[in-house]
């Protein structure tokens, strides 16, 4: 059985999100996916915006330990992130807050778990 994080690798330390590690996850994720997740890009979804999505799931990433980051052991800085949730789940609460330019893209990825469903 493998062990629980945290590993370092490579000069990189993987483990399981803290909630001091939320926020900074949330700025980092808004950063990347706006800058280069073609949906969100496609949509035009601003850092704002996708950081307030991300903030949703933070009390479920430090509680479920689902959720894992990746931090420079020389810098501290947070260098990746992999926001994971319980697909059986309930989703947070607030979703209906969101900006609308998250439609589209809840629509997608709805139809897609709905087919994942139906074959199983």
């Amino acid at each position: 059985m493998l062990e629980k994080p945290p590993h370092v690798i490579s000069g990189i330390e993987y483990t399981v999100c803290r909630p001091e590690d939320t926020d900074e996850m949330g700025r980092l994720l808004a950063e990347s996916f706006t800058r280069h997740d073609p949906p969100a890009v496609a949509v035009g979804l601003t850092a704002q915006e996708f950081e307030a999505f991300v903030s949703l799931w933070s009390s479920a990433a430090e509680a479920d330990g689902l959720t894992i980051v990746a931090r420079d052991v020389a810098t501290h800085r947070l260098a990746g992130a992999l926001l994971t949730d319980d697909a059986a789940a309930p989703p947070p609460e607030g979703l209906d807050g969101v900006s609308e330019k998250f439609d589209p893209i809840l629509d997608l990825l709805g139809h897609l778990d709905t087919e994942y469903r139906t074959d199983r």
